[in-house]
């Protein structure tokens, strides 16, 4: 697990990385987990207290695809994840999605 130190150095890299698109890709596509969840903290943090920030627009987006949904939708796409075999299936049916 990364001190805030760290932390902070690994978002500030994701939001370099991530200047031509919305840092909150930047955030979604941190690999380590625990970095994951503190830097989605922090980035929310900085969002949020900025009404003109330029995320907000794929944020809207992001919900919006997401409001039809039901909640248990969240729980299944959880559990996708934390199953190797099924996070494999979806990476290679959707390749392209990740890496075109």
């Amino acid at each position: 697990q990364l001190n805030s130190r760290q932390l902070a150095a690994e978002l500030n890299a994701a939001l370099i990385l991530g200047r031509n698109r919305p840092a909150f890709w930047s955030v979604m596509n941190m690999y380590d987990k625990p970095t994951r969840l503190r830097a989605w903290d922090t980035y929310f943090k900085d969002v949020a207290q900025n009404p003109g920030h330029p995320d907000w627009a794929q944020l809207d987006d992001f919900v919006n695809s997401s409001e039809t949904l039901p909640v248990t939708t969240f729980e299944a796409v959880a559990a996708i994840s934390r199953n190797h075999y099924a996070a494999a299936r979806y990476g290679i049916l959707f390749r392209l999605r990740f890496f075109s």
